[in-house]
């Protein structure tokens, strides 16, 4: 599932590095710029999951917006 987000070459960019996926035990979480590709994302790690015979517990899921905010300089 890594790598199958990981090929697809979007994700969050911190330096040089796109950061699509972080994973840990069996909690992932999704990184995007854009609300589309978090979309892809997601597909991607569920039709992986349905590969495997998973499933994602969706009573378990969330979902956080940030947004970039003007800073002033005080």
């Amino acid at each position: 599932m890594l790598s199958a987000c990981t090929d697809l070459k979007f994700g969050e960019k911190i330096g040089e590095i796109n950061l699509p996926i972080l994973a840990y035990c069996d909690d992932i979480v999704l990184l995007s710029p854009s609300e589309k590709h978090i979309k892809i994302l997601l597909r991607t790690c569920e039709e992986y999951a349905k590969d495997w015979k998973n499933e994602f517990n969706a009573s378990k899921s969330a979902s956080i917006i940030f947004e970039k905010k003007e800073q002033y300089k005080v």
